[in-house]
């Protein structure tokens, strides 16, 4: 089953497919766009294998698009609480950045989450080094709930939406 686009102020985040690995290359190719995205570009069989839909339904993956202009990729994800929850991951094209668009993508998978999954828990794990992007978390109402250091990567903030929102 395919999923739906998602809408948003002034955007839609469109499920990825497979004809989408043209775009999906320009982005992971770009050193902007994946410097906290692995900090590396990725292969046609990474792209292929991570966000084109292999990974449905614990992974989902969207082109965002304004105006059927792609301007970045965002992802949400199930956690390992029974279905209680999950994350998002965000990447904007640098030239995207600082317009609101983040926002709007944000505001529209909160609001999807919570209403069609019934997710009780959100949350976004930004690099601590990331000043960029804990700063933008923050701003669209992520919270810092602990500040985690283990050996699988660099320290990372663990930000979860409020649950009263």
């Amino acid at each position: 089953m395919a999923h739906h686009p998602i809408e948003g102020v002034g955007i839609i985040l469109r499920p990825t497919t497979q004809d989408d690995l043209g775009t999906l290359r320009t982005f992971f190719s770009d050193p902007d766009f994946y410097e906290r995205w692995g900090g590396k570009p990725l292969s046609d069989s990474e792209i292929t294998a991570k966000y084109l839909g292999g990974r449905s339904p614990d992974v989902e993956c969207f082109i965002v698009e304004e105006r059927n202009r792609p301007l970045g990729f965002a992802q949400y994800h199930l956690a390992d609480d029974e279905g209680e929850g999950g994350g998002m991951d965000l990447a904007l094209l640098a030239s995207e950045r600082g317009r609101g668009i983040g926002t709007a993508v944000v505001q529209a998978m909160v609001r999807f989450v919570r209403t069609e999954l019934a997710w009780q828990r959100f949350t976004v794990d930004p690099d601590v080094s990331n000043a960029r992007g804990v700063s933008f978390w923050r701003k669209v109402g992520f919270i810092p709930v602990r500040l985690i250091d283990d050996s699988e990567r660099q320290p990372y903030w663990l930000m979860e939406w409020p649950s009263s929102r």
